[in-house]
């Protein structure tokens, strides 16, 4: 764990080193280690790690994350004739590797990383991130500055960013209930993509380019047939968490009642015979209290030490400012709170803990991915019946007799509306919804113009195969695998995802899936597990959750927390209507769950209270929630 951070700035004699507020910021990431250093207009930092340099301190290098082919690199670069040996560490195999291969390297390397390396010769700062984007990575740009961190929020206490709401990304949060992709909620702060890297030059001239293709992975050859599916994943499980698991300390799993972490959980034990894991589990009170059983019968049966925790929601709000504050973006999830209290009772007895985290996208195994497709009608089938014909004859047609109108009619054919129903059907706003929420925003947020960015979605046979791209592309990395990976390393833990191996994500990929998909599919796993866990593990159907938490509306903590939104900056600032609002707070006998609608306006009522309305802090706020609200 580390966080790094860096900037270049107009010239060498306006260097101040603003640096220093963002290290602060990302401490927590680094367990107080600090170093950072300055060439001509440049200045590199992290938390956690050194920085690296070669022989001649012409490359600098700062990483975060963990690289999991160490070995095959030695090899790869002792076949290069590079002076390299096992007792080297990953930040200086990583710095020969660049001065072998270039950029190029970056395809030598797998694991979870956000990667800065300055080349002073070439006065040239590269920015990579890994290929699925565990690691996060910001950065902003004017004409006077290019900063770039591990967090958004140290970002802002350099003071060169203003502090600005980029309102078409809260009309796109609202939508999805996080900040999908490069969108973030601050104006002119991006995230550089997962699998693409970013280089710029001292006079600030820069490039993105894209390394790695997940949508190619779709286009090969299955690794092997059916039947055999089985036997390849459970042999690419095995590997993946025995490269990733520690040398000599005990580690733990987060299991959640599913397939998808109970199968970690036993390849886990499996792995450390000597070093059994420990098992954690947190829900809320009457309302996940089957995934609390059925994780408790997963360690029960694996014979592991089991920790469970709950969440009731007279104490759900208790540590929600310093949440959102180490997240720093609002996501509407409710289960960060769960997230949040379960890193906290793995790191009071472990350093290490891994999860099943991608299970689910890259086996079909949410329930969402069966619901849509059955309410389409009439147009989605015409549309499909129409659509080769469209393209094999009528775009060539087009763009004989005029370019530009063909040009715009592939603009518009990749959202297909399949893809459409699907993203409004999992909407926390829909358009007709947030029209009445927040009117000033309805039209800045489309979500056809949304798919435009995924062109490579024409290029899939199946329909479920372009959704569960779309899915890695959006919601795991975006809301699932943030959360994860902020509120992990909020508690010093190490989180690892064996699903999200470089191998087992092609191979996956590769595979051809049930197009038709009627349930949500985690068949492949089941054979491994037949004689570990009960059946009653291994046969659970995952069920739609309707009406989450929808009883939690009116208790007393969370009813006082909903009630201040009416008078909050979000209304007083013309973003969310008032007059909605109290609409929605005095339905209580509707028969729609207004908990998730709720939930989100007031993560974004905190994070705009913390980083909008406030200056940017260095550490998280001593505060308690009311105290937040009514500042």
């Amino acid at each position: 764990m580390a966080g790094i951070a860096g900037i270049i700035y107009p010239d060498a004699f306006q260097v101040t080193q603003l640096i220093q507020p963002m290290l602060k910021t990302l401490r927590h990431r680094g367990q107080h280690l600090q170093s950072h250093n300055t060439c001509k207009n440049i200045e590199l930092g992290s938390c956690g790690t050194p920085i690296a340099y070669n022989r001649r301190h012409s490359l600098w290098l700062v990483l975060d994350g963990t690289i999991t082919n160490k070995a095959n690199l030695i090899d790869d670069l002792k076949r290069d004739s590079r002076p390299v040996s096992a007792d080297d560490d990953i930040t200086t195999l990583i710095i020969h590797a660049f001065e072998a291969w270039d950029c190029d390297f970056i395809n030598k390397i797998e694991g979870d990383f956000a990667i800065a390396i300055f080349d002073d010769n070439r006065e040239q700062l590269f920015l990579f991130r890994d290929r699925i984007g565990k690691k996060p990575l910001y950065w902003y740009h004017d004409h006077r500055h290019f900063v770039f961190s591990s967090d958004l929020k140290a970002l802002l206490t350099t003071g060169l960013i203003p502090q600005t709401t980029a309102f078409d990304a809260l009309a796109t949060y609202l939508f999805f209930g996080y900040f999908p992709q490069d969108v973030t909620p601050i104006e002119k702060v991006n995230k550089l993509l997962p699998a693409y890297y970013l280089r710029v030059h001292l006079d600030h001239n820069k490039a993105i380019q894209q390394y790695w293709s997940y949508s190619d992975l779709f286009c090969k050859e299955p690794c092997c047939a059916p039947d055999e599916e089985t036997e390849y994943l459970d042999a690419l499980l095995q590997q993946a968490v025995k490269k990733m698991l520690p040398s000599e300390e005990e580690s733990g799993c987060f299991v959640s009642g599913g397939l998808g972490s109970a199968s970690i959980a036993h390849y886990l034990c499996d792995a450390s015979k000597d070093h059994p894991p420990s098992t954690f589990t947190i829900g809320f009170k009457g309302e996940t209290d089957r995934d609390i059983a059925s994780a408790a019968m997963t360690a029960n049966a694996l014979q592991l030490k089991h920790y469970v925790g709950t969440i009731g929601p007279d104490d759900c709000l208790d540590d929600l400012g310093d949440i959102i504050w180490h997240l720093g973006e609002p996501l509407a999830d409710p289960n960060i709170v769960a997230t949040w209290r379960l890193a906290k009772l793995a790191a009071t007895h472990t350093k290490t803990v891994f999860s099943g985290m991608g299970s689910d996208e890259l086996l079909a195994a949410h329930i969402r991915y069966v619901l849509p497709k059955q309410k389409l009608g009439i147009s989605y089938h015409f549309y499909n019946a129409i659509k080769p014909f469209l393209k094999r004859f009528i775009l060539p047609l087009i763009s004989r007799i005029h370019r530009p109108t063909a040009f715009r009619f592939l603009k518009h054919y990749p959202a297909s509306l399949w893809q459409v129903e699907y993203l409004t059907e999992n909407a926390m706003f829909n358009t007709p919804m947030l029209a009445n929420a927040a009117p000033e925003l309805v039209n800045l947020f489309d979500p056809e113009t949304f798919l435009n960015k995924f062109y490579h979605i024409t290029r899939f046979s199946s329909e479920i195969d372009a959704t569960l791209y779309l899915d890695v592309k959006t919601r795991l990395a975006d809301l699932y695998i943030l959360q994860y990976e902020r509120l992990t390393t909020a508690h010093s833990l190490q989180w690892l995802t064996p699903f999200l191996d470089e191998d087992i994500v092609a191979f996956l990929a590769s595979q051809p899936k049930d197009v038709s998909l009627k349930k949500p599919s985690m068949t492949v796993l089941k054979p491994v597990l037949q004689n570990v866990l009960p059946s009653a593990v291994i046969e659970r159907t995952k069920t739609l959750r309707q009406g989450f938490l929808r009883t939690w509306t009116y208790e007393k903590e969370l009813r006082k927390a909903f009630s201040l939104l009416p008078s909050g900056t979000l209304v007083g600032n013309g973003i969310i209507s008032k007059r909605w609002l109290n609409t929605l707070l005095e339905e209580r006998r509707r028969r729609s769950n207004p908990f998730p609608l709720l939930w989100s306006i007031l993560c974004l009522e905190i994070w705009y209270k913390l980083f909008i309305d406030n200056p940017a802090r260095t550490k998280p706020p001593n505060a308690s929630i009311f105290d937040i609200l009514t500042q």
